[in-house]
């Protein structure tokens, strides 16, 4: 193992290398034509999509209401006969509405009372509830029968109220009726367009679905307003959860060497124990001493009765304690050091305080990013092309074919069949009948639009993968100017800005080239679960089920191991310039020659990271519920258990947040110790740049010093 060049060495004396050039240029330029083609497709969306067609549903005759034109001040969908809608697993109700073997229309407003259609009163007159623009205002009483058997106008209309666009009949007043039939201001009773009489309960029954997303959204109002009441209980918790992060990252580098060596002892002594137990009722068992019951017959008595069951249990905690114990004591030297190396972390947080809240950047960043995604997303699949299906309506509700005679041709036309609103061919079909929808059902992409929908969601996960990767690598180069320059006390009195203007102006090629790496093979992950879905729709082959599942463990057993690469190449980059492969590679080979050192650190580290995250939730939604608890007694919270989820969700992350920090610290200081133990010597031409501390954990020091041994004898 070769020392680096004294040059090399000179220039780091003076922190992160600061004469260094711009790295995987062209990687930056692929990044920069993909966001340009990016904008390209984002165009394409806002010309030819409208995301207010994915809510808005559609009427009998193909139209968007409050979109299409016509219809636009009419927003919401009435439904001729709201007991004839039913729940279908083969429909979205957001994307392509509820289901119903009935006329709809697009309406100003929705119903607000009861009312007959033969007999309605005067006041509803005013409201479109028929079909082809007709009102009942235009409609003669006599007329009316003719009109609602053949689907031309509504046979009853019902007290609603609106969700997602749609009039949905009041279920609390439906509730009170059970069975008993529904009736009109006049006290009538209503019926459908066949005579049957409509009662609470079977109009409840068809919008099953629509009373769960009432019940939800009754739901999310009175959360919403618990949380009105409880706002600067949540602030405080929140702020309390930011003070717990800073005591537990400080106070672990003062317990941590216990708790370890605690923890060592703890499982060392547990397996000894259970190993000892066992070995007792083996003896017992063989002695004798213990006989089996009559009582006890069940599969898993006849081991626990068996001598040979213990003697096996014996033998496995045992041979576990004593590789256990030759392991630890193998370990102890780079235990110690890993625990010197978490603790000059701490010290690295507490003198860059700026590192705490540097995380909220590429937080916000991802949000609006993924603001960005999603409503692009949106523009983009409505601006493919609407498919519609026929919808045959009759009395019979099981009709889903109908025998018609258009231009002096008999046909029959059927439920799911093709079709297009405004065609001549459905114009005909209408004026022949008027039990005939044209329904909306998906918009299909077609295959150029469909490459632009996936090359928008390549583009967003390379883009969210860089904002991670960028976050990495300025936290690496402020980290490292924290260890190379502190003894010195020349480090920059920004860090972190420093940090960010390096690694913008210099090495966004190489953050763009190590995202790329992760999006690759994201995206090879994605197709496989896509490929799983289609195989689920089209049988279900075992042996293609089996590859499919090995694969993508396989896979997402490389994005963690890439992932663990890219982190440490950026902290190569940031301290020396170099260009992905070249971290990578030379990150990768110090990793390899300290393997030893690397699982201690990732395992404590790891162990750190776990602890923090589930004690520092825990303590958060212990105090909140107890907390949340008595303000339900004094100002009567619907669901106190609300605020206490949003509070320990917010806990969990920010602990998360402020963690993920702290590890790029440790993993930043590990890498910069092992690259001084390979610059350096402890000579006075060459001394090392680590802390008093971290020498006596590693036992090295100036050479020609008897009292402490150096590290390679470790």
């Amino acid at each position: 193992m070769g020392k680096k060049n004294d040059e090399e060495r000179a220039r780091l004396i003076q922190g992160p290398i600061k004469d260094r050039s711009c790295t995987d240029v062209l990687c930056l330029m692929l990044f920069i034509l993909t966001w340009v083609a990016m904008i390209g497709v984002a165009i394409v969306g806002f010309v030819g999509g409208n995301p207010k067609l994915l809510l808005a549903p559609t009427d009998s005759e193909g139209n968007k209401c409050g979109v299409t034109k016509g219809v636009t001040d009419r927003p919401y969908l009435h439904f001729f006969d709201v007991s004839r809608c039913i729940q279908s697993i083969n429909r979205d109700l957001f994307t392509q509405g509820i289901v119903c073997n009935t006329p709809q229309v697009c309406v100003k407003a929705c119903p607000s009372e009861n009312a007959n259609g033969l007999t309605g009163p005067k006041k509803q007159d005013t409201k479109l509830y028929c079909r082809n623009g007709q009102t009942l205002a235009q409609t003669a009483l006599r007329d009316r029968p003719a009109l609602i058997s053949n689907n031309t106008c509504a046979p009853y209309y019902l007290k609603s109220e609106v969700i997602l666009s749609r009039c949905v009949p009041t279920l609390v007043n439906l509730n009170l009726l059970g069975s008993h039939p529904v009736r009109d201001s006049s006290n009538n009773t209503l019926s459908d367009n066949g005579g049957d009489t409509v009662s609470g309960d079977s109009i409840i029954e068809s919008v099953k679905l629509v009373a769960r997303l009432l019940n939800l959204r009754s739901i999310a109002e009175k959360v919403w307003a618990d949380f009105q009441k409880v706002w600067g209980h949540l602030m405080v918790g929140f702020l309390i959860t930011v003070i717990l992060c800073f005591v537990f990252i400080a106070l672990a580098s003062i317990v941590l060497a216990p708790m370890i060596y605690l923890s060592m002892l703890g499982t060392l002594g547990l397996l000894g124990y259970i190993s000892y137990i066992s070995y007792v009722r083996y003896e017992s068992l063989k002695a004798g001493l213990i006989t089996r019951p009559t009582s006890a017959n069940s599969f898993l008595d006849e081991y626990m009765y068996q001598e040979d069951t213990f003697l096996a249990l014996c033998i496995i905690f045992a041979s576990q304690c004593v590789i256990l114990f030759f392991i630890c004591l193998f370990m102890l030297g780079r235990i110690r050091f890993a625990v010197a190396v978490i603790k000059e972390a701490t010290k690295a947080m507490f003198a860059i305080k700026a590192a705490f809240l540097f995380p909220i950047l590429p937080a916000l960043t991802q949000i609006v990013l993924f603001a960005y995604f999603v409503g692009i997303g949106l523009f983009l699949i409505t601006s493919g092309d609407a498919e519609y299906t026929l919808e045959i309506f009759s009395n019979d509700r099981n009709t889903t074919s109908m025998a018609v005679n258009v231009d002096g041709k008999n046909m029959t036309v059927a439920s799911g069949e093709s079709c297009f609103p405004t065609s001549s061919t459905f114009k005909s079909l209408q004026n022949v009948s008027n039990g005939i929808n044209c329904g909306f059902v998906n918009f299909n992409p077609g295959r150029v639009l469909a490459g632009m929908q996936i090359f928008h969601i390549v583009g967003w996960l390379w883009t969210a993968n860089f904002i991670a990767a960028l976050g990495q690598c300025v936290l690496a180069g402020a980290f490292s100017s924290y260890y190379w320059l502190n003894a010195s006390k020349t480090m920059p009195r920004l860090p972190i800005f420093v940090a960010l203007k390096r690694t913008l102006f210099y090495h966004t090629g190489s953050v763009a080239f190590g995202a790329a790496i992760i999006t690759i093979v994201q995206l090879i992950r994605i197709t496989l679960a896509y490929l799983e879905t289609k195989l689920k729709e089209h049988g279900d082959n075992t042996t293609a089920k089996y590859i499919l599942r090995c694969l993508q463990c396989l896979f997402a057993c490389l994005e963690k191991f890439l992932k663990f690469i890219n982190k440490n190449a950026y902290i190569e980059i940031a301290v020396y310039g170099y260009n992905f492969c070249k971290a990578a590679r030379t990150a990768f080979s110090l990793l390899l020659r300290n393997v030893l050192r690397v699982a201690a650190i990732n395992g404590i580290t790891s162990f750190i990271l776990l602890m923090g995250k589930c004690l520092i939730t825990i303590i958060v939604a212990t105090a909140s519920y107890l907390t949340f608890a008595n303000i339900n007694d004094s100002q009567d919270l619907h669901y106190y258990l609300g605020p206490v989820i949003v509070l320990t969700l917010g806990a969990y992350f920010i602990s998360s947040s402020f963690l993920d920090t702290y590890d790029m610290a440790v993993d930043t200081i590990f890498l910069c110790v092992l690259e001084d133990l390979e610059h350096n010597d402890g000579s006075s031409e060459q001394p090392y740049f680590m802390s008093s501390g971290m020498r006596r954990a590693l036992k090295v020091k100036d050479k020609g010093d008897p009292k402490i041994k150096s590290s390679s004898e470790e």
